[in-house]
């Protein structure tokens, strides 16, 4: 239980210092996914961190593990961003605002 509640954990962590990095980085707002990927996989090998040793998940390799938490947080950060959407603050309305601005489709010349 308390490896689920640490990986949503980090996740929430990842997401509070993606939006600051955004925040005072102007141009890192077109870049927020890669951030986010970037930052949980970095994070999660500087704590070395898995969660799959906490649940006994047998893998050929420990880093493995680490890496595919790395991306287990990253994908939490969307997850906390809905809750945060849910309850209507304003950080998840400038992030659906930021993507519905670039056309779905290119116009051909």
């Amino acid at each position: 239980m308390y490896t689920l509640a640490v990986t949503v954990l980090l996740g929430l962590a990842v997401l509070t210092v993606v939006d600051a990095l955004v925040d005072l980085v102007p141009g890192l707002s077109h870049r927020r996914g890669v951030l986010t990927i970037a930052l949980a996989v970095v994070g999660v090998f500087a704590l070395d961190y898995s969660t799959f040793e906490g649940f006994g998940v047998a893998l050929r390799e420990s880093w493995i593990g680490t890496l595919l938490t790395g991306f287990v947080v990253a994908g939490i950060t969307t997850a906390w961003r809905a809750v945060f959407g849910w309850f209507g603050t304003p950080e998840a309305e400038v992030a659906s605002a930021q993507r519905s601005r670039r056309p779905l489709v290119n116009k051909a010349a």
